[in-house]
């Protein structure tokens, strides 16, 4: 019937997706189990009782959250250090979990995951000219009050900007975001990341639809959501620097 085509075939093929993610995931906790041979740690990742062709979808969602939970306690509280047997996803979901360093020995992937280390201020030992933005001086400076305001607003239009202007934002978005600001103002000067701007400007065709401005407000809109999501708390400081370059 058309209900059957319009509802209940859907509405099966998504709880069978839910089934079998539920599946990959216990999966994922039982290996976890074996690899680390930590049982007191992660009692709360055993459950011998589940038959996932028997219990509802809620409960199996209930229980996934749980092991989730606990996955990530155990990667908070110590840290961590798997070798050569991890796969793409191990990777991906070690790099959400904490910072990673990945790197070759004799061949064979090592991959160490472990606190990241605060970055040290260095502005005492650099050029005055060259600290950062937020210092009150170079880029921040030479911005129009009016830009400046419009910044942390929804009315932040780079269309009204000149060029030399959207240059200068651009920099300065970079250099002030919440979440890289520290590491950029102790390991990027003012002066290179402007040139670094300029030459990007440079490279932007004219096309009225995909043109400097339009990065710019990407890059705006980037740092916007890294601010109200706090992305320092699970992003790194120098990948939101890149993803902000990027």
């Amino acid at each position: 019937s058309s209900i059957s085509v319009i509802a209940l075939q859907p509405l099966e093929r998504m709880l069978s997706v839910v089934r079998r993610r539920c599946g990959e995931i216990f999966k994922y906790t039982t290996d976890l189990e074996d690899r680390e041979s930590q049982q007191d740690e992660i009692d709360a990742l055993s459950d011998p009782d589940v038959d996932i062709d028997q219990v509802s979808e809620f409960m199996l969602l209930e229980k996934v959250v749980a092991k989730l939970a606990a996955i990530a306690n155990i990667s908070s509280n110590r840290e961590v250090e798997i070798k050569e047997d991890m796969n793409e996803n191990d990777l991906i979901m070690l790099n959400w979990m904490q910072g990673t360093q990945v790197r070759k020995d004799n061949g064979s992937t090592i991959v160490e995951v472990r606190e990241a280390e605060p970055v040290k201020e260095a502005e005492e030992e650099r050029d005055p000219s060259q600290i950062g933005f937020l210092a009150g001086a170079g880029t921040r400076a030479n911005l129009p009050r009016e830009v400046l305001d419009t910044i942390a607003t929804d009315d932040f239009d780079p269309l009204e900007f000149q060029k030399e202007i959207r240059i200068a934002v651009a920099a300065y978005i970079v250099a002030s975001s919440q979440g890289s600001s520290s590491w950029v103002r102790a390991n990027v000067s003012d002066s290179k990341l402007l040139k670094f701007m300029t030459a990007v400007e440079g490279k932007y065709k004219e096309n009225p639809f995909h043109n400097f401005s339009h990065g710019l407000d990407v890059l705006h809109s980037i740092a916007v959501y890294f601010s109200q999501v706090n992305s320092e708390g699970f992003i790194s400081d120098v990948t939101q620097f890149w993803m902000l370059i990027a």
